[in-house]
């Protein structure tokens, strides 16, 4: 069995949206990008807490999905 390849472009989430952290599996509020030398995004628990960054290739819709890619 093959894997699937990478999107062709990163998902881009839109401001508040839920997405799941693929390195972790926690889902989080999109807070916007980081600031790293790499494309990062911060992330929040959905009920609030402390934010954190991951790699905005590590991202995919809450919900499983990839709309539009």
């Amino acid at each position: 069995m093959s894997a699937c390849p990478p999107p062709a472009r990163p998902y881009a989430p839109q401001l508040g949206e839920l997405v799941r952290d693929l390195t972790t599996g926690r889902v989080g509020t999109y807070m916007g990008p980081g600031y790293e030398k790499r494309p990062t995004v911060y992330l929040r628990p959905p009920r609030g807490g402390c934010e954190w960054e991951v790699a905005a290739s590590d991202i995919e819709p809450a919900d499983g999905s990839r709309a539009g890619q």
